[in-house]
């Protein structure tokens, strides 16, 4: 049956776009030779990886897909393309997709603390990707309805603007298009109008039926090969990767490094069992406002072309959420910004003894700029109340366009209304180009 329906759950829409994009207190791939992981097979050692897998089949070129890029696994030589999709393999699938490594908090009585998937379904859960079942229950081992998995990748879409809006109007041409869910019935026509979920031969989409991993596999390909343009991701085990650090917002008395206490190193971050390679900065606050971060640039994009980057990142902090100091917080007043420019960064001299960016918008404080926006701030989440670093995740979507040889300048660091010392890491920066 063919069903039409004007699109009328915009606020609904907004609040999941919101918590989705700038759920940064509780979370929150190319490496910088820029292609994918080096632990990842080749599509040779993909092609007879699996003997339940042939080259005949029509999800052939989709598990290589997923399989080469860690987005899907199996063991023991199977696939198991005929199985049922789980709603914890599900989260771990989307959350592999979005280059997300965050650690949540995990609510659940029925996810076990070293399940493979914990994380994935503590960011699932807190971004709202998936709902859960009660207050306590995730279901991660219940199977996933093909109008399920829709409605899951809608969300995701959403989370970096993708979707209908308020008045857009839909049109369903399946036969059973009335069994569909009505809270999944924008999911399912959006889905099927790029092109990434498709009916069967019959002309249903069977909207209670349990997808399967080869189904899965193949949605996932569609989905990247429709959204995703490029990836970056930096770990910094190697080194700095190319990322620039950057001071601005201060006076100088030609004595910066000691007066300000300057620093920045690639060294390892000393966080309690989750030591890393990380990008180190540091510096006092003595002028009320100083920038510190770095700077990157992305090369390899289109010329002069719009680009939404999403963006995730982890930080080292050590400074006490509620604490007090000179000024203001060392946390709450320490904030976090993270933006894209089109322009290389460049600090100037603007008036005598001040430097200050001299291209970039970045905004004052707590205020954002064109070129860079707060995401959150210092203060740590594990609760602990010493001078331990901790991990703290951040995640945003920023739109940006590129410059006419197709790079872009990612920035990270943090506006400080705090008149003290802060000093932290940057790791795991991951950047996905849509």
């Amino acid at each position: 049956m063919k069903t039409r329906v004007r699109l009328l759950s915009a606020l609904i829409s907004l609040v999941v776009l919101a918590s989705l994009v700038f759920a940064t207190s509780a979370l929150a791939v190319v490496d910088d030779d820029n292609s994918v992981e080096d632990d990842l097979p080749s599509t040779t050692e993909v092609k007879d990886a699996f003997f339940d897998v042939s080259e005949d089949d029509w999800y052939y070129d989709s598990v290589v897909f997923v399989t080469e890029r860690g987005y899907m696994t199996a063991e023991n030589g199977a696939f198991h393309p005929d199985e049922a999709v789980l709603r914890g393999m599900a989260a771990e699938i989307i959350y592999r997709l979005g280059g997300t490594r965050a650690k949540g908090y995990n609510p659940f009585s029925d996810v076990a603390e070293d399940a493979y998937y914990k994380d994935a379904v503590s960011w699932a859960f807190e971004t709202g990707l998936i709902y859960v079942y009660d207050y306590d229950k995730f279901g991660p081992n219940d199977n996933l309805t093909r109008e399920q998995i829709a409605m899951i990748i809608y969300r995701y879409a959403q989370s970096f603007g993708e979707g209908y809006v308020w008045g857009d109007e839909y049109t369903l041409d399946y036969n059973d298009a009335d069994e569909i869910y009505t809270g999944a019935k924008a999911a399912v026509a959006w889905l099927t109008e790029k092109g990434i979920m498709l009916g069967d031969d019959k002309g249903n989409f069977n909207p209670k039926s349990n997808v399967t991993r080869a189904q899965l596999a193949a949605i996932v390909k569609r989905f990247e090969e429709t959204y995703t343009k490029a990836r970056f991701f930096f770990d910094f085990e190697g080194g700095d990767d190319g990322f620039v650090p950057v001071f601005a917002d201060y006076n100088d008395d030609s004595n910066n490094y000691e007066t300000y206490q300057m620093e920045h190193k690639h060294k390892m971050a000393p966080v309690e069992g989750e030591e890393s390679n990380a990008l180190f900065i540091g510096s006092m606050n003595r002028s009320d406002d100083i920038f510190m971060g770095y700077w990157k640039k992305l090369e390899g994009l289109t010329p002069d072309t719009e680009y939404k980057f999403c963006i995730s990142f982890r930080i080292g902090t050590n400074a006490i959420a509620g604490s007090f100091g000179i000024g203001g917080s060392p946390a709450g007043s320490v904030y976090v910004k993270a933006g894209v420019a089109s322009v290389e960064p460049i600090v100037e001299e603007i008036y005598k003894g001040t430097f200050r960016f001299a291209n970039i918008d970045k905004g004052e404080q707590a205020t954002d700029g064109r070129d860079a926006v707060v995401v959150g701030d210092m203060g740590r989440t594990d609760g602990k109340e010493d001078d331990s670093y901790s991990w703290k995740y951040f995640s945003l979507t920023f739109t940006a366009t590129t410059d006419e040889n197709g790079c872009a300048y990612l920035i990270i660091g943090t506006e400080s209304g705090f008149e003290g010392l802060t000093q932290y890491y940057i790791d795991n920066v991951n950047v996905i180009c849509r």
